[in-house]
């Protein structure tokens, strides 16, 4: 029989390892320090895979290992797998963070090992730490293989004398030839080298700390198998099961939650966009979306849905529109593109179906349909019109009376503000939001107090319009910028600040005699009288030009009617509108050489910059800046009339996009666009297709509120002949509009020859010798008898000879 000290050689085929080595040094993790009984021997297996090798001396190790600290303890191979599972963690996916609390806590730290000095303890460390990986791998499987064959930590506290015996039995010596007894694959197991003594101990000897360490690892070590010990305890397996009901409850409710999401939006998708016969289309297939070509150019169409050329009508009756299904199709495509073979996209613009029915009710229906359709063509901007589509598919149409009409809406159920307009659906009306002059103007104090009552009220109203109609349609205006005129979009902001800039041409006749009074006799040296006078102060207006005044001054500015009168009265002056015209291209001045009878000086007033502008009213088309020279009187259709089309110098991209689109050959917009933006300061050149073109350019016409003061005025332009084609430089007439501007308005005159003249004479003094050699020659040739025969080109010659007009060739 063999002492504790003395040990003895194990063979192969009996070959154990203690347990009681291999498990000093664990993790803190899942701690296991003297989690086995101290006399308990288990045998391990020989790998199949490998032969039995026999213990020799000559393969001993004395590598003593531990990795206890004061406080916890931990292995090598616990180190290994932290490091891992903190590299892993870093990475950690949402699903493991949103399972966290799923987890164990971590079992506290393992109390240090009885009978072992810190010394020993740094030892084993060392020695530990110096382990091969794979001799860790390797006890790592040779503990799991005893754990699967039922070994668990302290099945007894109280080990049999049987397992007392055998320990007793192969104990190792003190001389330090214990450690072959394990051989390479006990290293390898357990890691470290038995320390001395180890067994001196009688296993039955428990003192009280070594019965409360044991009890304090069996309150934190896992429950055993049901194979091997006591089954888990009711409320861990209640636990277990409420944690995994919790989880499965979730991920169920998680599954509910997306089947409804997909199911919601398919309904709605088909909800929107049904599968209709051919030629039909809407949420109830009741809108006609049959292509029907709007242009007879041979090799184009231009397809239009049916149903949007059946409103044309009433969108032209409602909106004082003047729409035709030609003109209607290129507003779609310039919105929506090209629409193929199918309208539908197109028919359903206008779908307002199932909250309205035609069948049903027919007048809001079309009402509504037809407000849709003015707002898309206005805009160009598809978002909008959803919007706005949305809100009558969502309004609550069962409030409203049976009466199919318009029906007040007290409560505003039925409005909504989308694209700069209030739309009231129920009243089935279209209204700007309230604006004033001083606000969206930004006057200055000194015109304000150009403006009276009368004209302010005036300015209000249209700045109400022009500022809500200016905001409808910039997106329109920037898509025909870039789509029709293939402009940068980053030059239209640039384009409309020299639109702004253009000077504003105040148009007047000096040899007029209007009512017997002369026109003349108003230009004075005084700097304090108002000139030019407004049209509807004239006097010696016809019927038919004073009616056609009053009718467009009072739909369009909200103005009472003007009386006839026998003679200029000042007082009549700040009530009523000065027409003119927006020098857009340039001009020499206000009107085209071939037209007569039409007034041939203007005085030109400052620019944006400076005051008068934000009394400035503008809109496209030519209405009253020719009268009362001109004789024909404009055609004042509803469209004229309609004060949604008109704008002010700060809210102009409506007007603008009108002006623009009523060039008829987009290749001579294109190059007024090109010329705008170089800044001229002349007329275009004679070459160019621009100025081959001018005749057929648009006016936009201005209507300025308000007083014109000589202060208000930059300069004057005036042509060296009258509206008959005559001499007119010279004359008593042009004597007055001379002293006008250079004593009243202190500033110059600019004569040119033609409106698109290179080159003008610039006059701003009365003692320019050179300058008096033409015009004294001219005067005396109007007012001492001669024979002479004295023209505008014997005046524009002498000028080019004494180099005072530009422009000579």
């Amino acid at each position: 029989m063999h002492t504790v000290e003395s040990v003895r050689y194990l063979q192969p085929s009996d070959r154990s390892l203690s347990i009681t080595h291999s498990l000093q040094t664990v993790t803190s993790v899942t701690p296991l320090n003297q989690s086995f009984p101290h006399s308990e021997t288990i045998e391990e297996e020989t790998p199949a895979t490998s032969p039995s090798t026999p213990v020799t001396p000559s393969r001993k190790r004395d590598r003593r290992q531990s990795m206890y600290s004061n406080k916890t303890a931990k292995s090598y191979v616990s180190s290994l797998i932290t490091r891992i599972s903190h590299s892993s963690g870093d990475r950690r996916s949402a699903r493991q963070t949103a399972a966290h609390w799923f987890r164990r806590k971590p079992l506290p730290p393992v109390p240090r090992l009885p009978n072992m000095s810190l010394t020993q303890e740094v030892e084993y460390q060392q020695a530990e730490a110096a382990l091969p990986l794979p001799d860790l791998v390797n006890r790592a499987q040779t503990l799991s293989r005893m754990l699967d064959k039922g070994h668990r930590p302290h099945s007894s506290n109280h080990p049999s004398s049987h397992t007392a015996s055998r320990l007793a039995s192969q104990a190792p010596s003190e001389d330090g030839d214990g450690v072959q007894v394990f051989g390479d694959e006990g290293a390898k197991m357990t890691g470290v080298a038995p320390r001395p003594g180890m067994f001196n101990a009688t296993p039955q000897r428990r003192g009280r700390s070594q019965d409360y360490k044991d009890s304090q690892w069996n309150t934190l070590q896992d429950p055993p198998s049901p194979a091997h010990g006591k089954p888990p305890s009711k409320p861990l397996v209640f636990f277990r099961h409420h944690r995994l009901c919790v989880g499965m409850t979730v991920i169920f409710i998680i599954v509910i939650v997306i089947a409804v999401a997909v199911s919601v939006t398919l309904t709605r998708k088909n909800k929107a966009n049904p599968r209709c016969p051919d030629n039909l289309a809407g949420a109830t297939c009741s809108l006609n979306a049959t292509c029907v070509c709007t242009t007879t150019t041979s090799g184009q169409c231009s397809n239009l849905a049916q149903n949007l050329v059946d409103l044309v009508p009433t969108l032209n009756s409602l909106f004082h529109s003047n729409f035709t299904p030609a003109t209607l199709s290129k507003a779609v495509w310039l919105a929506q593109g090209n629409p193929g073979s199918s309208c539908a996209s197109q028919a359903q613009i206008v779908d307002v179906a199932p909250a309205l029915d035609q069948g049903i009710s027919p007048n809001r229906t079309q009402w509504a349909q037809t407000a849709l359709l003015w707002d898309f063509v206005q805009t160009s901007n598809l978002a909008d019109v959803q919007t706005l589509q949305k809100f009558v598919l969502s309004a609550p149409w069962s409030k409203l009376a049976e009466f199919d009409g318009p029906t007040p809406d007290p409560s505003s159920s039925f409005t909504t503000r989308v694209s700069g307009f209030d739309f009231n659906f129920a009243a089935q009306t279209v209204t700007a939001p309230p604006a004033t002059f001083v606000d969206a103007g930004q006057p200055s104090s000194a015109q304000i107090n150009q403006v009276d009552g009368t004209a302010r009220s005036a300015l209000d109203r249209m700045y109400t319009f022009a500022l809500a109609s200016a905001t409808q349609e910039q997106k329109a205006l920037a898509t025909y910028w870039s789509s029709v005129l293939q402009q940068k979009p980053s030059d239209l902001n640039a384009f409309l600040s020299q639109i702004r800039g253009s000077h504003i041409l105040l148009p007047f006749d000096a040899t007029a005699t209007p009512g017997n009074q002369k026109v003349s006799a108003m230009l004075t040296n005084s700097t304090t009288a108002p000139f030019p006078p407004p049209l509807a102060c004239y006097p010696g207006l016809s019927t038919a030009q004073l009616q056609a005044i009053n009718a467009f001054e009072s739909s369009v500015f909200g103005l009472p009617s003007a009386p006839a009168t026998s003679k200029f009265d000042t007082a009549c002056f700040p009530d009523r509108p000065i027409y003119g015209v927006l020098d857009v291209a340039r001009l020499r001045l206000p009107f085209m050489d071939s037209r007569t009878g039409v007034a041939k000086q203007a005085a030109a007033l400052r620019t944006q910059a400076t005051e008068p502008a934000s009394r400035a009213v503008v809109y496209n088309g030519e209405v009253f800046s020719a009268l009362p020279g001109s004789s024909s009187l404009p055609s004042l259709t509803p469209a004229v009339l309609e004060p949604r089309r008109f704008g002010t110098m700060n809210h102009l991209e409506h007007v603008v996009l009108d002006y623009l689109q009523a060039i008829p050959d987009v290749n001579v917009a294109i190059a007024l666009v090109q010329f705008v933006l170089s800044g001229p300061v002349a007329p275009p050149k004679s070459d160019s297709i621009l100025f081959k073109s001018l005749s057929t350019l648009p006016v936009i016409e201005v209507a300025i509120f308000g007083t014109i003061d000589p202060f208000d005025i930059d300069s004057v332009v005036s042509s060296f002949s009258d509206p008959a084609g005559k001499l007119f430089f010279g004359t008593d007439q042009s004597l007055a509009v001379r002293d006008w501007a250079i004593g009243a308005v202190q500033s110059h005159v600019e004569w040119a020859e033609l409106a698109t003249s290179s080159g003008i004479v610039e006059d701003d003094t009365f003692t320019d010798p050179t300058f008096n050699q033409i015009w004294n020659s001219a005067f005396n040739f109007f007012h001492i008898p001669n024979d002479l025969n004295v023209g505008v080109g014997n005046i524009t010659t002498g000028f080019c000879a004494l180099h005072l007009l530009t422009g000579c060739p």
